[in-house]
This record gives C-alpha cells, sequence and structure tokens, in this order.
C-alpha cells in the first residue's frame, strides 16, 4: 500500500465530511448566495498568492531540474491557471483585480493555514513543503471530482 493511500485510508472520514459542508452542498445544488461564492473567490484569490509563494520557495530548494520544473509549474499553475477564473468572476462582480490585494485581507483561517505552509516551506525540507501543500491540492480533487459525481447534471 502506498504511505498516500494509507493516509487517505485513515482520513476518509475527514474527507467525506467536506462534502456535507452547506457552501458545497449549495454550490453543487446551484443554490449557493452570490455574496458567498464572492466572498469565497476573494479570500481564494489571496489564498493563491501565498500559496504560489510556498512552491516559490521550493522552487529555491530544489535539487535538481526535474523538482525544479515541478515546483515552477506549481508557482504558474497558482498565479496564471488557477487565477484567471478567480479574476474572470471578480471582474464580473465588480472588483478591481489591480486593487484586491490592498482593499481585502486575509480571514484568520487562510492567515493561519499560509502562515504555515510559508513557515514550512522556509524551514523545511522539500519532503515537508510537499507534505504542507498536499491537503489542499488533495481535498480540492477530492472535492471537484465528488461534486461533479453527484451534481452532473446541476454544474
Amino acid at each position: 500500500m502506498l504511505f498516500t493511500d494509507y493516509l487517505y485510508e485513515n482520513s476518509k472520514e475527514v474527507w467525506d465530511k467536506y462534502l456535507e459542508h452547506p457552501f458545497l452542498i449549495e454550490l453543487g445544488e446551484g443554490t449557493l448566495d452570490k455574496e458567498k461564492f464572492r466572498k469565497y473567490l476573494i479570500q481564494d484569490y489571496l489564498y493563491l498568492i501565498e500559496y504560489a509563494k510556498v512552491y516559490a520557495m521550493a522552487c529555491v530548494k530544489s535539487r535538481n531540474m526535474k523538482e525544479l520544473k515541478k515546483f515552477h509549474n506549481g508557482v504558474a499553475g497558482s498565479i496564471e491557471t488557477e487565477t484567471a477564473n478567480h479574476i474572470m468572476y471578480l471582474k464580473d462582480f465588480g472588483e478591481n483585480i489591480e486593487d484586491m490585494e490592498f482593499k481585502y485581507k486575509l480571514n484568520m483561517t487562510n492567515e493561519s493555514y499560509t502562515s504555515y505552509m510559508k513557515s514550512i516551506s522556509v524551514t523545511g525540507t522539500i519532503e515537508e513543503i510537499v507534505a504542507a501543500v498536499l491537503p489542499c491540492t488533495w481535498s480540492y480533487n477530492y472535492i471537484g471530482l465528488k461534486l461533479k459525481e453527484k451534481y452532473k447534471d446541476k454544474l
């Protein structure tokens, strides 16, 4: 059994609890309040900026070209690909993207999590950095697949 399989199997109850969160249920059913969605997008946009910095530090700590390319893709994916949808929706909400970082602050939960990841990126090894970012990457994938499976006709 892979180590990641072991982690997943021993935390499956937590993964399944994600799917019971009202935000995700409302998102899947198409009933999510637009203001909640706007606030989420703002927080996630700000989060992605900090998340990219964690990958940037992993670039600095890379031991070879393969690792450097992998973490560079993480930076690029965060600041180019992932934020593109955020920017599109936030513009539809009337937000000025150039002012976002000055107008809004990370909420306490986001600040705590990104501070933790950035701390690990500065003090930890490559493996510890990967372990620090894994829950985010893994959970978004898990949630996205489950939402698609359950709400495919409504998404």
